[in-house]
């Protein structure tokens, strides 16, 4: 289960899980960087590598 504060690794770097919709989307930030924040669906996320959990 996705959970906000999980961070994972996914594209090669580290990014943290911001906000989890009921829609199954997720907001990612990168933690490397001051980038943009992210939408990604949950399902893209099943493959990556949880580093922490929230």
């Amino acid at each position: 289960m996705i959970k906000v504060h999980d961070v994972f690794l996914y594209n090669n770097q580290k990014y943290e899980v911001i906000e989890v919709y009921e829609t199954g989307y997720c907001e990612i930030k990168r933690l490397s960087s001051v980038g943009p924040i992210e939408l990604i669906h949950k399902k893209d996320l099943k493959n990556v590598e949880k580093l922490i959990m929230g």
